[in-house]
This record gives C-alpha cells, sequence and structure tokens, in this order.
C-alpha cells in the first residue's frame, strides 16, 4: 500500500509557483510520479534570506521531501548553493535538495521546445516566439508553456529536470 507524502517546492519565480504546480499535475498525468504524491509550492524569498529558514520550521514533523529551485543567472552555482544551505536548518539537511539553474527555469522552457539558447534563455525564447508566432515573451506566460513545451525532450535533454523528477518519485515511499 502506497503512503500518502507531500513535496514541497520553493521557487524563486513569481510566476514559477503556478508553473511547479502544473508541471507536478503534468507529469502525475503522464504517469512520471505518483497521483497519491502532494506537491506544495511556495515562493522561495531570496537566496539569502532568513525567512526561508522559518518557512521549512513550519513544517517540522511533516513527511516532506524539500525541492529548493532557484536561479544562478550566469553567477557561480557554488555561491549561490552556499547561499542557500545557510538558511536550512540541520535537521532539514537530509530532505532539502537543491535544483539550481545555470540562468533560469526559461532554460526548461527553451529545452522543451527544442530552442538552443545560449547566456540568455529569456532573450533567446523571446526571440524564438517573435520569428515563429509573432508573441513577445513576458514571464507572466511561464506557466502556459507547460501546454506547448515537450517532456520527453527535458527528460533526454536536462540533467536538473531529471533530477527533480527523481525527487519527485522518491518522495512517495512504499511499505507493506
Amino acid at each position: 500500500m502506497g503512503r500518502y507524502k507531500r513535496a514541497l517546492i520553493l521557487t524563486e519565480d513569481k510566476y514559477g509557483e503556478s508553473f511547479f504546480k502544473k508541471l507536478c499535475q503534468k507529469l502525475k498525468e503522464h504517469g512520471l510520479i505518483s497521483k497519491q504524491l502532494h506537491c506544495d509550492v511556495k515562493k522561495l524569498p531570496g537566496k539569502c534570506n532568513s525567512k526561508t529558514e522559518r518557512i521549512l520550521l513550519a513544517r517540522e514533523g511533516l513527511d516532506d521531501q524539500i525541492v529548493i529551485i532557484a536561479d544562478a543567472h550566469g553567477a557561480n552555482k557554488k555561491e549561490v548553493i552556499a547561499s542557500l544551505e545557510g538558511h536550512i536548518p540541520k535537521s532539514f539537511k537530509k530532505i532539502t535538495h537543491l535544483i539550481i539553474f545555470d540562468y533560469c527555469i526559461e532554460e526548461w522552457i527553451c529545452k522543451g521546445l527544442g530552442i538552443k539558447y545560449g547566456t540568455d534563455p529569456v532573450t533567446d525564447l523571446d526571440r524564438y516566439l517573435r520569428s515563429t508566432s509573432g508573441e513577445k515573451y513576458e514571464k507572466y506566460m511561464l506557466p502556459s508553456f507547460l501546454n506547448r513545451i515537450d517532456i520527453n525532450l527535458l527528460i533526454n535533454n536536462d540533467k536538473n529536470f531529471n533530477c527533480f523528477l527523481l525527487l519527485l518519485r522518491h518522495s512517495v515511499r512504499k511499505h507493506r
């Protein structure tokens, strides 16, 4: 019998909350994660913010897997990781996992659409949209791309996405 478990996803992006809620739903619909998993998505207060610690401590005693997703914006990922880890309480270290984008979440959109990008995925996504549909990319559009992207392209081409998927797959433990 499966045991109900939750995953807390903390994301920097304002529109990331809606994006990750819809992404979890899409992964369930495709049978890539358990339908029993409840994905609770909240906004990450910042890479170096004591409020992160309070958000985690408020979940003390819950059966959560925690995934923190942040953008490096081309900066040193080790520094971003150190900033975040400084606000993870010791009791949460084993259940908290970090996924750091080299640049930003639009990397997943670009890869899921088969768009090659350089050091600025937002600009490359905008350029692609303008040339294919006349649209201008705006950040609020982020969640709507879940209807357009190919999850298999992400699975085949993105290490961070595979890590995210693996973490969610392991969030529901089986026991007898």
